[in-house]
């Protein structure tokens, strides 16, 4: 059976294909996960960023002892950024 040239050939095209769409699945999947990768970092960068601005004006609004447990409170219950909130969960 593997006498037979075309035999010999669709094998070894068979081979090759399947070659380069393993390869090619792979470079799309690890674009894909580096992409990701870094719009989660922008994104808990920037969830970051504003939870401490917030964080930070409630901390100027408070005064007196334990002003920064009952600021980061505020902060925790007030904070909204996007589609995310953050809750107390005592």
């Amino acid at each position: 059976m593997l006498d037979s040239v075309r035999v010999r050939l669709t094998l070894w095209y068979t081979a090759v294909l399947t070659l380069v769409l393993i390869v090619l699945a792979l470079i799309t999947y690890f674009i894909f996960w580096r992409s990701t990768l870094q719009r989660t970092d922008v994104s808990l960068s920037e969830l970051s960023e504003a939870f401490l601005t917030t964080l930070d004006a409630e901390t100027k609004d408070q005064s007196g002892p334990g002003s920064l447990k009952e600021a980061g409170q505020v902060a925790i219950n007030e904070h909204r950024f996007r589609d995310h909130v953050f809750r107390d969960l005592r």
